[in-house]
């Protein structure tokens, strides 16, 4: 579980290697090469992904186990 998993591997966001200058300046790059639909689709997909991890949620899951 990770960034990997929350960006949909790259659908939902930019994925790049940790601790790498360089490969974060190539993905802001293509980020801002992307045409404004693209940027638009990745944006919501990251919002409802954001949605999965409140408190709420967890809360709900966990009542349900118990």
């Amino acid at each position: 579980n990770g960034p990997k998993e929350f960006l949909e591997n790259g659908e939902a966001g930019m994925l790049y290697e940790s601790n790498s200058s360089g490969e974060l300046r190539k993905k802001l790059i293509e980020f801002c090469n992307l045409s404004d639909e693209e940027k638009k689709i990745k944006k919501l997909k990251a919002k409802k992904n954001c949605l999965k991890y409140t408190m709420f949620r967890h809360n709900s899951y966990l009542r349900k186990i118990i």
